[in-house]
């Protein structure tokens, strides 16, 4: 079975790991690699998909084209983007 290829940004724990679960082959990225990409990508083997980290700094806008062909060249097509990219609130509750 062929699955369809997401690209989810910030996706090595919390939401968007949570997103990545669907029947999805994921791509994943985040500023930073550790032991957060090794887990989640155990996580996301472990629901069938095929998985890979990208190490990406979202916030650097001219390498957005760079990840795509990189993850069409690993993955041989590419169907969904997720920007689970955000700022934390400076102060919750208030």
């Amino acid at each position: 079975m062929v699955r369809p290829v997401a690209i989810i940004t910030v996706a090595r724990r919390g939401m968007g790991l949570a997103l990545a679960k669907p029947s999805y082959d994921i791509a994943f990225s985040d500023i930073a690699e550790g032991e957060a990409v090794a887990e989640a990508t155990k996580v996301l083997e472990a629901e069938g998909a095929r998985a890979r980290f990208f190490k990406h700094d979202v916030a650097a806008v001219a390498s957005h084209a760079g990840l795509i062909a990189e993850v069409k060249t690993a993955f041989g097509r590419l169907v969904l983007f997720v920007s689970n990219t955000g700022i934390s609130a400076p102060v919750r509750g208030g």
